[in-house]
């Protein structure tokens, strides 16, 4: 996956796979982990999966974002074609707050328990595809794992909803994003692999690198490799380690792949590599 500029982040990207010890609680499914991405228009995706959680949880949602952007504690911004990355460290502020809300309404389902709810009562979503399927309708390819052993027990796309509120009036649907995921499993340990065409981050790339777009990851990340081809970040929470990567392609479209999972961080690397051909 080429060099890795800071070098206390450095990882082999050809160490055998060793799993960690499984933990199988998390906090929010899909945005709430991913980069908080700056837009300018008032476009909102609803990719954020609803699930049957306790509605305190509902309740507490706008505690965690009120606490994610009242942290100061940022980096200096990565420039990578044409998006500025930047690492807000919250110095654990979050991590306090869910360990307080899991005290008080207990554990939080796991990331694959709500992308599997999600899909089977088709939460916020227009429809659902198998993999055949989502290869024909999709706009764009799909990324595929190759010289791996691994295999995904499951694969399914689907078509989430994007919606859009303009001053007071009722939020209404504007179009579909489609997202595809992959499910793996081996005992008790599993990985989630959910991916979709970046759309802000290609336009910026093809049309106006002028006009440069911003993502902010809030928490304890810490930057993996950034690459011409790959920007990829790591988090790992004590429950359940994530790993994002921007990938850019030969014919010029960004791809968001997320890797969560209750396995080592080695794991999800040596899977991404498979995904993006990369040694």
């Amino acid at each position: 996956m080429g060099n890795i500029k800071d070098s206390e982040m450095k990882i082999s990207l050809n160490q055998k796979i060793k799993y960690s010890t499984p933990s199988v609680t998390f906090e929010q499914v899909w945005e709430k982990y991913s980069s908080n991405s700056t837009k300018k228009n008032h476009v909102i995706s609803k990719k954020t999966m609803k699930t049957r959680l306790r509605p305190a949880w509902l309740l507490t949602t706008a505690l965690f974002f009120i606490a994610s952007v009242s942290v100061s504690a940022a980096f200096l911004p990565i420039d990578w074609n044409g998006m500025k990355i930047s690492i807000l460290n919250d110095t654990g502020k979050n991590d306090q707050i869910n360990a307080f809300k899991e005290s008080i309404f207990g554990s939080q389902p796991t990331y694959k328990e709500l992308i599997e709810d999600t899909l089977k009562h088709s939460n916020n979503m227009k429809e659902t595809l198998t993999l055949e399927e989502a290869q024909k309708e999709f706009p764009s390819p799909i990324l595929r794992p190759e010289n791996t052993d691994m295999t995904p027990f499951r694969s399914i796309g689907a078509f989430m909803n994007q919606t859009m509120q303009e001053n007071e009036d009722p939020v209404r649907i504007v179009g579909y994003s489609p997202v595809f995921h992959d499910f793996y499993e081996q005992d008790n340990h599993w990985i989630v692999v959910s991916q979709r065409l970046d759309e802000v981050a290609t336009k910026s790339l093809q049309v106006d690198t002028k006009n440069m777009s911003s993502q902010t990851y809030v928490g304890n990340w810490e930057t993996v490799q950034v690459t011409d081809q790959t920007l990829a970040m790591f988090k790992d929470d004590g429950k359940e380690n994530r790993l994002v990567l921007q990938h850019k392609t030969a014919d010029m479209k960004v791809f968001e792949l997320k890797l969560i999972g209750n396995v080592a961080k080695e794991d999800l690397v040596k899977l991404a590599e498979a995904y993006i051909g990369e040694k």
